[in-house]
């Protein structure tokens, strides 16, 4: 998903735990930082995948982690 979005690894990283389930405070916990930095680079998630939703990112992410053919690994 970084490489197709331009993701960095630590936006990924957010990305991940997003579509997961996390809200931002958690996600700051897992990753040890801060919940305004989380939240920082989970805007950055957004302008880069031109989303504006958690909901819509996590779809991203399963779509993207899908194989063709709908079924997954």
């Amino acid at each position: 998903m970084r490489l197709a979005c331009g993701l960095t690894p630590t936006e990924a990283r957010v990305a991940a735990l997003v579509g997961e389930g996390l809200g931002v405070p958690e996600v700051a916990a897992r990753l040890g930082i801060a919940p305004g930095t989380a939240k920082q680079h989970l805007g950055q998630c957004f302008e880069k995948t031109g989303l504006r939703s958690q909901l819509r990112l996590a779809r991203l992410l399963g779509a993207m982690a899908t194989p063709q053919g709908g079924r997954q690994a």
